[in-house]
């Protein structure tokens, strides 16, 4: 790769770490975490990164990148034009001994230290 190259990878880069939160807002702490359900799981990090995989019916999907934003209780992740919207439809609660949260239809437990 030539110079040219590699400035338009580092300018992609840092242009892509200004689209995104910086952390998670304290009013949407309770979403950092690890969390799982029947066929996905979905680690939150306080800065923001979001790591997502889930398999149905032998066909995987996987998403990592920041939270670009939230809208309402959910949230967007990805860069620029290529996202992923989280709609969450229970935030973050206690159910019985454990938290739960339910995100595009399917409910997830944290499983990580609470």
């Amino acid at each position: 790769m030539n110079y040219k190259t590699y400035l338009f990878i580092a300018s992609m880069l840092l242009f892509a770490a200004c689209d995104s939160i910086e952390e998670i807002p304290e009013d949407k702490k309770k979403y950092v975490g690890v969390w799982r359900s029947e066929n996905a799981a979905i680690e939150i990090k306080d800065d923001g990164f979001v790591s997502y995989a889930k398999i149905v019916d032998g066909v995987s999907e996987t998403v990592e990148g920041p939270i670009k934003e939230f809208e309402g209780d959910s949230f967007i992740v990805g860069f620029w034009f290529i996202t992923k919207k989280f709609e969450v439809q229970e935030k973050p609660h206690i159910d019985g001994n454990s938290y739960k949260m339910k995100i595009n239809d399917m409910e997830f437990t944290r499983i990580d230290d609470m």
